[in-house]
């Protein structure tokens, strides 16, 4: 959980070590695969962001949440 915020925590994405980490579990209890493919997507973008040098859109979670939800319905549902 956010100190900050209050909201849940389910990826982080490190570009210095070049690893992102999706939580598969919250509080003893399974995630969606939907959310767990959702959170791996946000974190990527988090991740090319960072490498694209494009900071400010990189700290806006509106945005990155929206592209990486994108980015997730594309993988689900290409053919």
């Amino acid at each position: 959980i956010d100190p900050d915020t209050g909201e849940k925590i389910l990826g982080l994405c490190n570009p210095l070590t070049n690893t992102i980490h999706v939580a598969t579990y919250f509080k003893g209890e399974k995630l969606a695969e939907d959310v767990v493919n959702h959170s791996l997507h946000h974190e990527l973008t988090h991740y090319i962001l960072s490498l694209l040098g494009e900071q400010e859109l990189n700290n806006n979670e509106t945005f990155v949440d929206m592209v990486g939800g994108y980015i997730h319905q594309y993988v689900k549902t290409k053919k």
